[in-house]
């Protein structure tokens, strides 16, 4: 990383940075020496229902302005990619960006919509 932030540090400020320069998460080689838990190649009921909470858990530092959002998404990518695939990529800019608004726009409407439809594939 080689950038420069001013004192006294704002965190905004702060995070904006962290987070460009950070790249995502993409796992852990397969010889570390590590353990890795395996990600689900399918959503159960007790994904969709991580899947949710977690959600509300983001909407929630959303709605606050928390920076920590992204670090929530970063944690939850994998269940999110499962779920959502590529539409998953507008909550991702949105969030990465800081634009919290439009992060919450996604969750409430095309976020809620996938869940009804992941939740009715579920049923049947």
């Amino acid at each position: 990383m080689n950038d420069f932030i001013a004192k006294p540090v704002e965190p905004d400020v702060l995070n904006a940075s962290l987070a460009r320069w950070l790249l995502p998460f993409e796992g852990v080689p397969e010889d570390s020496p590590v353990p890795v838990e395996k990600v689900p190649t399918q959503l159960d009921a007790a994904d969709l229902l991580r899947l949710q909470a977690q959600l509300n858990v983001l909407r929630g530092l959303l709605e606050v302005g928390d920076a920590s959002a992204l670090g929530v998404y970063h944690s939850n990518k994998a269940l999110f990619d499962l779920a959502f695939g590529e539409k998953i990529s507008s909550l991702y800019q949105a969030v990465s960006h800081f634009d919290f608004e439009e992060a919450l726009r996604w969750i409430d409407d095309e976020g809620k919509q996938l869940l009804v439809s992941l939740t009715e594939e579920r049923k049947t």
